[in-house]
């Protein structure tokens, strides 16, 4: 939780046999977390899911997340 500087556990199950490989935060303070099939927007301080985008593309459990200037 970026107010209070303690942790939250995520409240959320990822997709079952998926690793959890990255997880950023965007300049704007939203949180990212990846697997090897899946992006997840996680609310920072309740740990819920916002939203899920299914990734095409990505192979293995390697790799990092950034965010360019116009929070992409």
């Amino acid at each position: 939780n970026p107010v209070t500087n303690t942790h939250t556990q995520l409240t959320t199950t990822f997709n079952a046999g998926s690793t959890t490989v990255r997880a950023a935060f965007s300049p704007s303070g939203r949180l990212f977390v990846a697997t090897s099939a899946t992006l997840f927007e996680i609310n920072p301080i309740t740990g819920a899911q916002i939203s899920s985008k299914t990734l095409s593309g990505v192979s293995g459990a390697n790799g990092d997340m950034a965010f360019d200037g116009n929070n992409v």
